[in-house]
Parts: structure tokens; C-alpha cells; sequence
């Protein structure tokens, strides 16, 4: 696309064009519109603050309890420990008795690993869910912008990670740009924006010449799909863009704040201060819509609406009668639906689907884990 251009309704789905059905939502975590702290619990007898991130693996979920500065787990039948944090602040390494966040937002499970952007310690960190230990992979006490090696590299109050192939996506919102850890060469370096500038749109060229190059705008949220696109929630900019071949594109949003499906007047729709984003097996973009309250799709080359309503609120219903508050993150599930973390209401939600894709036959099932069979980082990552 021509620099300072929108290259509109950028089409991210290959091949048959999927016909989800999304039937109804359901509170498995929390006490709705009661943030606290309750440990050692089942479901909704357990208390969060304003969880920020989830996600899958293998034997339940992990949630980043944001306002408690802790990490949480979960059994398969929502029994709720927590793995590292407490109540004050800080930052600390070492076995979970003794580990220490603040405000801890984006997670990704890689195996037995939870790679996670402890946001106001401006760190890159991993715990292992095997050792029980917890480790930094890069950043400092001081936010900033560095690049180089892991352990001397500065970021900005990062806020998600994504994983792909031993690289390390980072959401660096601070900074307005989006960063690469290369876990095999232990470096950090950019991956696309304008990193430390003011924020700003432009689509065009990942990095390079600043006058042409693109602009995000307090990116919040990333996800990486299986051909190694990268997806970001630019929150700041009111859009989701795409990272593929060097280049940045809007794939749904037109920057202004508020609430539209896409349509003929309006290709690329509208969206509110989107914060999370989630890409299943069939190219259906997930997108947790903060501003709207609302879970929203992009597929088909079309933003659509899913769940929740643009008055905030906690009602468990079919999905046109389901309220959210300000939901910040997305994981997917192998039980036919996938998991929202509605941080408004201090709760983990499910939104359950009925679906028939031409490229996953008709069992209807969305992948827990695309990485699933990693037991560790590879070779280069940190000791965690």
C-alpha cells in the first residue's frame, strides 16, 4: 500500500470461508463485579482483579490477575492455585514462593512454559510450569527503548506476547512498536513501528526510512497465526493491523472510535480501543473489542459482531442477550468455544461454538495450543 494509506479490508483468510456459530456465554472464574482475592477455590468461588490475560494448556488455563500482581492456574475442572506474585508489588526471580509481579497482563503457554509481559516492571519473563521457577528473559527496572542482548534490552510497559518458530513477539505499548526476542540468539531487536516515537498510523514498510515506515499507536494485544502473520490489537489507533512480508496493513477498523460491522459503507467496520486479539486454525480472528464490551470476528473479509453489548454490564445468556466489561484478552480451547478474560466484571468467561469448517471436518473443535508438543524454549532460552 502507498505510505499514509489504508490498504481496506486486507484479506487474511485462505481457501473455504468458515461458518462458525457462537451460541451462548458463561462465567467459569470469578465472582462477577467482586475484585479481590480468593485462592484455592473452584470457579466462582475464586476472586480476581481485573485479569488482564489468559491462556491455554495442556491441563487447564493461566491467568495474569492483574490489580493482584499474580499468576494463577487453573485444573480442568477450574480448581484456581495461584503459581507466583502476592500482594505488594515488585519484582522478584526465584521459585513461586518467592516470585514477584507487577501488574502482569499478555501471557502465551509454550509447552511447560508461561512466557508473560509483567507490564509496570517493563520485563519479558517465563515461569516453568515443571520447575516452578520463574526467570526474566529481558528488559530492566528503567523503561526505555534498547535493543541488543536479552538481559541489557529496555522496553516500554509491555503488555502481550506471542510466540512463533523461537521468536518472542512483543507488544511494547510504551513504545508504540512492536518487538522480536530471538530466543536462540538471546537479542532483542524491532520488528515494526517507529519504536520510542510519539504514536501515530501509518500503514507501509515494517521498519526503515521514518518518513514512509508504519505507525502504531499503544498496541496492546498480539497474536501470531501458523504461516507467521503477525496480528496486533492497536489499541491507541482503534484498528487491527496485520505484519506479513516486511509489510503493515489495517485489517479491520477505520480509526474512529466506536461500534460498526463491516458493510458496504464501511469496509473495514469500527471498533473501540480493541486490546486482545486471537487467531483460531481457520483464519477466524478473534478480537476482544475493550471499549465496545463487546467480542467482535474478523473473517471472510469481514469485521462482525460475537458476543456483548456497548453498555458494560455481567449477564450470562445467548450471545445477543450476553453482557461484558471491558474484556482484554482471548485463549483458545479444545471445548468448542474459547475463553475471554473480562476484566471489567474481574472474571474468566467461555463463549461456546457451534461450527462446521471446511478445513477442519465437522467435529467443530478450535485448537487449545498450536505450539502443543514443546516441552521447553528451545536451545538459548532462558533457565526458567
Amino acid at each position: 500500500p502507498v505510505p499514509g494509506t489504508v490498504d481496506v479490508g486486507t484479506q487474511i483468510d485462505a481457501g473455504p470461508c468458515p461458518e462458525p456459530e457462537f451460541t451462548r456465554v458463561s462465567t467459569i472464574i470469578g465472582i462477577p463485579m467482586e475484585p479481590g482475592f480468593i485462592d484455592n477455590k473452584i470457579g466462582m468461588k475464586v476472586k480476581l482483579d481485573s485479569p488482564h490475560g489468559v491462556a491455554g494448556y495442556p491441563c487447564g488455563l493461566i491467568i495474569s490477575d492483574t490489580q493482584n500482581h499474580r499468576i494463577r492456574k487453573t485444573s480442568a475442572s477450574y480448581a484456581v492455585t495461584t503459581i507466583g506474585g502476592g500482594t505488594e508489588a515488585d519484582y522478584v526471580d526465584g521459585l513461586w514462593s518467592h516470585s514477584r509481579f507487577h501488574e502482569p497482563m499478555g501471557i502465551k503457554c509454550v509447552g511447560d512454559l508461561v512466557i508473560l509481559a509483567d507490564s509496570s516492571n517493563h520485563r519479558i519473563r517465563a515461569t516453568d510450569l515443571k520447575l516452578k521457577y520463574t526467570d526474566t528473559i529481558a528488559g530492566s527496572d528503567n523503561p526505555g527503548h534498547q535493543n541488543g542482548e536479552w538481559k541489557s534490552a529496555r522496553f516500554n510497559t509491555p503488555t502481550d506476547v506471542a510466540w512463533h518458530e523461537s521468536i518472542i513477539y512483543v507488544a511494547d505499548a510504551g513504545n508504540s512498536c512492536i518487538r522480536a526476542i530471538d530466543t536462540k540468539e538471546e537479542k532483542v531487536r524491532d520488528f515494526a513501528g517507529q519504536c520510542g516515537k510519539v504514536g501515530g498510523f501509518r500503514d507501509g514498510p515494517s521498519t526503515g526510512d521514518e518518513a514512509t515506515s508504519a505507525l502504531f499507536n499503544d498496541p496492546t494485544g498480539i497474536t501470531v497465526d501458523a504461516a507467521g502473520r503477525v496480528y496486533v490489537a492497536d489499541t491507541g489507533n482503534h484498528r487491527i493491523r496485520m505484519i506479513a512480508d516486511g509489510q503493515v496493513t489495517t485489517v479491520a477498523g477505520d480509526g474512529t472510535a466506536g461500534y460498526i460491522n463491516s458493510g458496504d459503507e464501511n469496509a473495514l467496520g469500527r471498533l473501540n480501543a480493541p486490546m486482545g486479539v486471537e487467531i483460531t486454525d481457520d483464519d477466524i480472528l478473534l478480537i476482544a473489542d475493550t471499549g465496545n464490551n463487546m467480542i467482535r470476528a474478523h473473517y471472510c473479509g469481514k469485521l462482525r459482531h460475537i458476543a456483548g453489548r456497548e453498555s458494560p454490564g455481567h449477564v450470562d445468556a445467548e450471545v445477543d442477550s450476553a453482557q461484558l466489561d471491558a474484556p482484554t484478552a482471548i485463549a483458545l480451547s479444545d471445548l468448542d468455544g474459547f475463553y475471554v478474560a473480562d476484566s471489567g466484571n474481574h472474571v474468566i468467561r467461555f463463549i461456546s461454538t457451534k461450527k462446521i469448517s471446511p478445513l477442519q471436518g465437522s467435529d467443530g473443535r478450535i485448537t487449545l495450543l498450536k505450539d502443543a508438543g514443546a516441552s521447553s524454549m528451545p536451545d538459548g532460552g532462558p533457565d526458567a
